[in-house]
């Protein structure tokens, strides 16, 4: 069973298009995308991007 977020996204001229976040599982260390940015074709899927989430400073709070 897959599991995974999903959305719109708006590309202005190209319409919108569903998108699939699926997280990587096999991520070996941090230089590795968290999650995958995936569409659905007729053929499967396509990964049409790659996103990385910072991780909050160490220290504590930074804000104001």
């Amino acid at each position: 069973m897959a599991k995974y977020l999903t959305g719109w996204i708006d590309l202005g001229i190209g319409g919108r298009r569903r998108v699939y976040l699926f997280k990587n599982d096999k991520r070996e260390n941090k230089n590795n995308p968290l999650y995958f940015i995936k569409t659905r074709t007729k053929n499967g899927w396509k990964t049409v991007g790659k996103l990385y989430i910072p991780r909050k400073p160490e220290g504590g709070n930074n804000e104001g």
